[in-house]
């Protein structure tokens, strides 16, 4: 934590070389450990890449790193993989078709609430329309604070879509909003 960023790389790697599996190092200290090494993120991707033991202790800074170094598709791979899963008000109703105008304006007039976004979202989602979809969790991600889970179905959504970098900027707000 005290050394320069421009010794971070020699400082790593002297001990990597002194405990190459890292085993006197709790999940913590790697994850900790894990972060300080975003001072050279190509140099974490491949390290992680070349370790997959230490993948559940590093998966959010090798995420990071992945991003840093253009390449969203496995960021959102990766936190797609580790990251938990948030816990999301379950459906209260179902909707017909004909009802997506009334929830749109809902949503509309309460540009602020969570609830008429995640039911605009989710009868989107049902009739296909991810763009639609999308638009109405970034009308409540757009806004912060929002609850998490808003963060987590974006990143999912987009990232299904191939839409890799709103799917890992919503990764990356997500996982500023989960401990771990």
């Amino acid at each position: 934590d005290q050394i320069p960023s421009a010794a971070c790389g020699p400082a790593l790697a002297r001990i990597v070389a002194a405990d190459p599996e890292l085993r006197r190092y709790d999940h913590g200290q790697k994850a900790h450990l894990f972060g300080l090494w975003l001072c050279d993120p190509p140099a974490l991707a491949a390290a992680m890449e070349a370790h997959p033991a230490w993948q559940a202790s590093g998966w959010r800074a090798w995420a990071r790193a992945c991003a840093l170094t253009g390449a969203p598709e496995p960021a959102c791979r990766i936190a797609a993989q580790y990251a938990p899963k948030p816990v999301v008000p379950p459906e209260t109703a179902g909707f017909s078709p004909r009802a997506l105008g009334e929830l749109r304006a809902a949503s509309a007039q309460a540009p602020g609430d969570p609830a008429p976004a995640l039911r605009l979202y989710r009868a989107q989602v049902a009739a296909g329309d991810v763009p639609g979809a999308l638009a109405a969790l970034h009308a409540i991600t757009a806004r912060r604070p929002c609850p998490a889970y808003f963060h987590y179905l974006e990143a999912t959504l987009a990232a299904g879509d191939g839409q890799w970098t709103v799917g890992w900027d919503a990764w990356a707000a997500y996982l500023d909003d989960v401990p771990g």
